[in-house]
C-alpha cells in the first residue's frame, strides 16, 4: 500500500513519483530518496525519505513511502527498522484485501484474524495449492484461447500446441456443517485468482455446486454454467458420501477425464475414515488424501471464537441496519463456555437473536441524529439468546480432566494487552477459581501466552492437514 499525503502534484509528476516505489517493490529492500534521483521522490517537496518494500506470506507486494521537507530527518536506517513490522503488518492487508473482494461478491467476508495460531501456517499452504491449481486454469485458459482463435480464422484441425499435462488436483475440505468449510472454498478460490494474476472478482475462477445425491443426474450432463465459465470453474461437491461407489466411481471419470474440473469435495470426516466406513471407493478416497484442510467443530476451536463472534456481529450489523455492537466480557465469555452442535450456525443464530434483543430494548432518543449509537450485549441478552436457540448456557467448562486445547484457548483468548497471562479472566471465562487455573497450567506448562500459542498452533486452530502427493493413475 502506497502512503499518499502531502501537497497534489499533476499526474505526469505522481506518475515519476512511482519509479521509486516499483524499485523498492522490485528489490523488496529499502530505497533512500535522499541519495536517489530526483525523480524517484514521490512528493515534490520532499528533502528526506525512504521507501520500504516488502512481500506478504500471500505473495502480494507493498510499499510504504515516507518523506520529509527537512534534509537527512528520514534516512534508510529509519526504513530498515520498518521492514520487519512491515512484513508481519502485509499478511493483515492481503486478509482485508481478500475480505473486500469476498464481500463485495456477497459472500460476506471472513471471520479470521492473522494473530490466530496457526493462520501463518493455513496461509502457506492455501498458496501453494492455490499456486498448483492456478496452473491449470491458465492450462485450460490457453487452450480455450487457441481453439476460439482457431474458430474464428475458419480453421480446423493442425497441430495442436502443447498446453501441458498437469492434471487438475483434488482437494478435501474436511469439517462438520457449519464449521467454515464454504467459507474456506471461497478463499481458495480467491487465492487462485491472485495467483492467475486476476485484478478483479469478475476474473476470479468460481465454482460451481453440486449437491448429491440430488444433483447425481444432472452430474454427469455436463455444465450448467455459462460457456464463458464452465471451462474454468472448480466443482464444490456436497454429498459425494451419499451415493453408492459405483455412482461415485461414474461421477468423478465423468467430472475429472472427460469434463476436466478440478474437484473440490467437502467432506464431513477425513476420506481414510470415509473409506473405512464404506461410505468412499478407495480410489476416490485416494485422490482426496492428496491436498485437504481439515476443520474442527467450534466447540474444539475456541480461540477463534472471539474474533468470528465479532465478525458475525458486524455483518449482522451492516445486513440489517443495526447500530455498532459489541459484547461485554461476561457475554462473551458465556458464548466462549458453550456447547456449539451446529457451530458457526448456531453461533449466527444467538447472535442475530441477541442483536434483535438489543434492537427491541433501544432507547428512543438514544442515538445522535444520523449516526445510530454503538450498543454492548449484555451476558443476560445472551443467555437469553442461547435458551431461545435451544441451547443451556454452560456455567463451567470441567475442570477434572480438561482438554490442553481449551486451556490453551482460554489463556489465548483472555491475554493482556501486552501479552501476560490473565489468570483472574481465564478463570472466569472458564468458570472456576484462580487457584484450580493455576494448578491445571501448572501441570499442563501453560504459564506463558506463547506457550499457549504453540500448543493451538501444533493442534491447529484452522485443524490444518496438509498432505501433497502426485496423482494416482485414472480411474479404470
Amino acid at each position: 500500500m502506497l502512503a499518499w499525503g502531502g501537497s497534489e502534484r499533476r499526474d505526469t509528476e505522481a506518475a515519476l513519483g512511482l519509479r521509486g516505489v516499483a524499485r523498492a517493490l522490485s528489490e523488496l529492500g529499502v530505497l533512500d530518496l535522499g541519495c536517489a534521483p530526483r525523480e524517484d521522490a514521490v512528493h515534490r517537496d520532499s528533502q528526506s525519505g525512504f521507501v520500504v518494500g516488502c512481500e506478504s506470506p500471500l505473495g502480494t507486494r507493498y510499499a510504504l513511502a515516507l518523506e520529509s521537507t527537512r534534509p537527512f530527518e528520514l534516512v534508510a536506517d529509519d526504513g530498515r527498522r520498518l521492514q520487519d513490522a512491515l512484513g508481519a503488518a502485509a499478511l493483515s492487508l492481503d486478509v482485508l484485501r481478500r475480505d473486500a473482494l469476498d464481500r463485495a461478491s456477497g459472500g460476506g467476508g471472513f471471520g479470521w484474524s492473522t494473530e490466530e495460531p496457526g493462520f501463518a501456517a493455513f496461509a502457506s499452504a492455501a498458496r501453494s495449492i492455490a499456486a498448483t491449481q492456478a496452473r491449470w486454469f491458465a492450462q485450460r485458459a490457453a487452450q480455450a484461447r487457441w481453439f476460439a482463435q482457431r474458430a474464428a480464422q475458419g480453421l480446423g484441425g493442425g497441430a495442436r500446441p502443447a498446453f501441458g499435462a498437469l492434471a487438475p488436483r483434488p482437494i478435501a475440505l474436511v469439517g462438520p456443517p457449519g464449521s467454515g468449510r464454504r467459507t474456506l472454498a471461497r478463499w481458495l478460490s480467491l487465492e487462485v485468482a491472485a495467483h492467475g494474476g486476476c485484478e478483479s472478482l469478475r476474473d476470479a475462477p468460481f465454482f460451481e455446486r453440486v449437491a448429491l445425491p440430488v444433483d447425481a443426474l444432472d452430474a454427469t450432463r455436463g455444465p450448467r454454467m455459462d460457456a464463458e465459465r464452465a471451462d474454468f470453474a472448480a466443482l464444490l461437491v456436497t454429498g459425494l458420501e451419499r451415493v453408492d461407489r459405483a455412482t461415485q466411481v461414474g461421477l468423478w471419470e465423468h467430472w475429472t477425464e472427460r469434463l476436466r474440473r478440478p474437484v473440490w469435495a467437502l467432506l464431513p470426516r477425513l476420506p481414510s475414515a470415509l473409506v473405512e466406513e464404506g461410505g468412499l471407493a478407495p480410489e476416490i478416497g485416494a485422490r482426496l488424501a492428496l491436498d485437504r484442510f481439515v476443520l474442527p467443530p467450534l466447540a474444539r476451536s475456541r480461540a477463534r471464537l472471539p474474533v468470528l463472534a465479532a465478525h458475525l456481529l458486524r455483518r449482522i450489523a451492516a445486513r440489517d441496519g443495526l447500530p455498532c455492537m459489541a459484547l461485554s466480557d461476561a457475554a462473551l465469555a458465556a458464548l466462549w463456555r458453550a456447547d456449539w452442535p451446529c457451530n458457526a450456525l448456531d453461533l449466527e443464530a444467538v447472535l442475530e437473536h441477541a442483536a434483535r434483543t438489543e434492537r427491541r430494548a433501544e432507547r428512543p432518543g438514544a442515538a445522535h441524529p444520523g449516526r445510530p449509537a454503538a450498543c454492548v450485549i449484555a451476558v443476560a441478552t445472551i443467555e437469553a439468546a442461547l435458551r431461545s436457540c435451544g441451547l443451556e448456557p454452560v456455567p463451567r467448562r470441567p475442570s477434572r480432566h480438561p482438554a490442553p486445547q481449551e486451556l490453551a484457548a482460554a489463556v489465548w483468548c483472555t491475554r493482556t494487552a501486552g501479552g501476560r497471562v490473565n489468570k483472574a479472566r481465564a478463570a472466569s471465562w472458564l468458570g472456576w477459581d484462580s487457584a484450580t487455573l493455576g494448578a491445571r497450567l501448572h501441570v499442563l506448562g501453560l504459564n506463558s501466552v506463547e506457550g499457549a500459542r504453540r500448543l493451538l498452533a501444533r493442534e491447529g486452530v484452522f485443524g490444518l492437514g496438509i498432505e501433497r502427493g502426485s496423482l494416482p493413475a485414472p480411474l479404470g
